[in-house]
């Protein structure tokens, strides 16, 4: 994980880091520091995001290969809470099966017999072996999920890494990993917007940016990505209209509506 975290610090990301091994203190301001948008990668273990209801996450990414679907569907569920377009990128290597074997010998099961342990070992190799299932296999990644749920599904997604004509495949990289990709990249970092549009979307997130430094909030309090990109779509010039945009009430209108519709006239929309 350090390793990570250096290459990426390195090559110029704004990136921080938690772990169990870091002061706590060290991890406290990490956190915050992402939750209020001045880091905007952050390099952790699979407990960071626990209880944190950051709504404009766009990318996960797994650096292996988790031990369970249960685990992989909670911890790319922490993307697109906005509902806006996102990502969950899963880098796998057959050397992430001996190590998840590896963990699976050394699970404790506490407080159950012996014919329970069994059972429980089951459990957890099958868990395992659909986690290699879904990296190897070429089938609709959503659907296999889904599917997993028991929510069967047979008409493949068409955005997913394995149904997408422009997926990422056989992307080797160090440790020999391959990139597996759970949703599309098409229109991915732009939300559908045009150049013109993302230039205003920009904008209102710089505008946005100094509205919650102000307050001492996460700019996601403020106004959701979602509710940022409606605007640009609809761009209100007046607060009768700004009223009609999902995530702007009242009290919101009158507190920030001004600086919005003052962005919209000096961009000339």
């Amino acid at each position: 994980m350090e390793k990570i975290y250096a290459l990426l610090k390195n090559a110029g990301f704004n990136v921080g880091k938690y772990h169990a091994g870091m002061d706590v203190n060290e991890r406290k301001h990490n956190q915050e520091q992402f939750i209020f948008d001045k880091i905007s990668v952050m390099v952790a273990t699979n407990a960071f995001g626990m209880g944190i209801n950051k709504s404009n996450v766009r990318y996960v990414i797994h650096y292996n290969m988790p031990q369970c679907m249960e685990n992989y569907y909670q911890e790319a569920g922490r993307a697109g809470r906005d509902g806006l377009a996102a990502e969950c990128i899963l880098l796998f290597s057959k050397d992430d099966i001996v190590l998840g074997r590896y963990f699976l010998r050394l699970k404790k099961y506490v407080g159950v017999g012996a014919e329970d342990i069994s059972v429980l070992k089951k459990r957890d190799e099958e868990r395992l072996q659909f986690m290699v299932k879904y990296c190897t296999e070429d089938l609709c990644l959503r659907n296999l999920i889904l599917n997993y749920f028991e929510d069967n599904k047979t008409e493949r997604c068409g955005f997913c890494g394995n149904c997408c004509k422009n997926k990422i495949e056989n992307v080797k990289l160090d440790d020999n990993k391959i990139v597996l990709s759970e949703k599309g990249r098409q229109n991915f970092v732009k939300n559908g917007l045009t150049d013109e549009e993302q230039k205003l979307f920009e904008n209102l997130r710089k505008m946005r940016m100094k509205l919650a430094e102000a307050k001492r909030v996460p700019a996601y309090i403020i106004f959701s990505d979602k509710t940022l990109v409606e605007i640009v779509k609809k761009c209100p010039h007046n607060q009768d209209e700004l009223l009609k945009i999902n995530g702007i009430g009242e009290i919101k209108c009158k507190m920030y509506g001004n600086e919005i519709i003052n962005e919209i006239i000096e961009m000339g929309k």
